[in-house]
């Protein structure tokens, strides 16, 4: 099985959520699909905005 680890530098763009909603629909199969966002937001919104993505079939960890 492969893994793939993606990680994406994030200030909170509302651009956040198009792009993991396009990871999970692009992922390989069987594939293993970690995503870790680095979150640079001044008022730490992403965790919200992962959230609103929805359930995705990966992980997600946010790092401030």
């Amino acid at each position: 099985m492969t893994t793939i680890s993606i990680a994406i530098a994030s200030s909170g763009r509302p651009t956040l959520v198009r792009c993991l909603r396009s990871l999970a629909a692009l992922l390989p199969e069987p594939a293993v699909l970690e995503v870790v966002i680095a979150d640079d937001s001044a008022d730490g919104r992403v965790p919200a905005m992962v959230r609103d993505a929805g359930p995705l079939p990966f992980p997600v960890r946010v790092q401030p």
